[in-house]
């Protein structure tokens, strides 16, 4: 585009290189370069700079290595180049750059270390290289050795917890300190409490 002027991209329909929805969530840019676009209801979208063309993740009902739903609205990347993607009803999906698939992690009610929930709204990785997820019923902290997920819990009755259970988005400042967007103002979580 010409210097000073802007270029509006949509949904269109009748092309398949287009946005998949209007209703944008996110944007990252990965490593490689490479923009990816979480929409609402419309999975992820890849952006093509050059072409101006976007390729899509979407779920696809019974497809493995897919995505299990379209409603993505966080996003992060680790220092490995795999995608972490918040999604609404699907848990959180890792996406793997070297084989193209997605691995899940869900909420299963009869493993108490699983994921809190498959309502996710947020996700991030830390400088240890820690995945944190916002869920509906609290922040989760991914172990990556164990696959088991640690859980904070709001408890609007102590001000040392988490003052609401969705957790909107987190950023870490230099020392380490986790700050987290919820629904009740900002949290603050010190690792070194752990």
């Amino acid at each position: 585009p010409q210097s000073g002027k802007s270029v509006h991209y949509r949904h269109n329909p009748q092309d398949l290189t287009s946005l998949s929805n209007d209703c944008v969530y996110y944007i990252h840019e990965d490593r490689s370069g490479l923009l990816w676009i979480g929409t609402f209801g419309g999975g992820n979208n890849i952006f093509d700079r050059r072409q101006e063309r976007f390729a899509h993740y979407y779920a696809v009902p019974g497809k493995d290595g897919g995505l299990l739903q379209s409603t993505l609205f966080g996003m992060a990347e680790d220092s490995e180049g795999q995608i972490w993607i918040a999604t609404y009803g699907g848990g959180v999906a890792r996406f793997d750059p070297q084989t193209g698939l997605f691995e899940h992690y869900r909420h299963n009610p009869d493993d108490p270390d699983s994921l809190s929930a498959d309502e996710t709204w947020s996700v991030y990785v830390d400088r240890r290289g820690d995945v944190w997820v916002g869920a509906s019923s609290g922040l989760d902290r991914l172990d990556r050795q164990s696959g088991r997920f640690i859980h904070y819990r709001a408890d609007r009755d102590d001000p040392t917890h988490l003052q609401s259970s969705v957790v909107r988005s987190m950023i870490e400042d230099s020392s380490g300190t986790l700050y987290a967007a919820t629904d009740n103002g900002l949290s603050i979580y010190h690792p070194e409490s752990d």
